[in-house]
């Protein structure tokens, strides 16, 4: 199973948008079920109410921030 490598440190989105909250959960080591798990799990209230979670959005970032070599998966 492939594992997350933090390549940028500093996170690179913008402050106080959820980008940044959802690059800040990044940990080298962990999987990338485990990355959309806890973006979900982070929607917490949103989710419970019925509103749409953060999941999708997760992956997205994922994709985004593989294909500008933030990450990499290992």
């Amino acid at each position: 199973m492939a594992t997350i490598k933090v390549l940028v440190t500093d996170n690179p989105k913008r402050p106080g948008t959820a980008a940044h909250d959802m690059y800040a959960r990044y940990r080298d080591g962990m999987t990338e079920e485990e990355y959309i798990r806890d973006i979900f799990d982070s929607a917490g209230e949103r989710v419970s109410k019925g509103l749409p979670g953060r999941a999708d959005q997760g992956k997205r970032a994922l994709v985004w921030d593989l294909e500008r070599e933030f990450i990499r998966l290992d």
